[in-house]
C-alpha cells in the first residue's frame, strides 16, 4: 500500500496464487479498508498473480468518491491488515 497523505489517494497492489474471484474479493476488501482508515478521495488497486502460474492475469479496480456504511469497522480491519508504515520521501531532479 502506498499513500499519497497530501492528495489523499492510494495504491494497493496485491499478489496472490488465489483463483481470480478471490483474488478480486481480496484486493477489494483491501482497498476499501485503506481507503476509510486513510480518508482518501480515491485510490487504484492492481491484483496480480503469482508468478508461479504460466499465464498473467492482472485486475485492477478504483475507488472514488465512494462511500461505507462500516466505515469504522473497514478502518480498525485496517490495522489488522497492513503494517505500520514507513514514511517515504521523494524529491525530483
Amino acid at each position: 500500500m502506498l499513500i499519497f497523505a497530501e492528495e489523499k489517494r492510494g495504491i494497493v497492489v496485491l499478489c496472490s496464487n488465489e483463483e481470480k474471484r478471490e483474488r478480486i474479493e481480496k484486493l477489494y476488501q483491501l482497498c476499501a479498508m485503506a481507503y476509510c482508515k486513510h480518508q482518501l478521495k480515491n485510490i487504484v488497486g492492481l491484483a496480480l498473480n503469482s508468478l508461479k502460474k504460466l499465464s498473467r492475469s492482472t485486475d485492477a479496480l478504483v475507488l472514488d468518491g465512494v462511500t461505507f456504511q462500516n466505515a469504522v469497522e473497514l478502518a480498525l480491519q485496517a490495522d489488522k491488515a497492513f503494517r505500520s508504515g514507513t514514511k517515504v520521501t521523494m524529491k525530483e531532479f
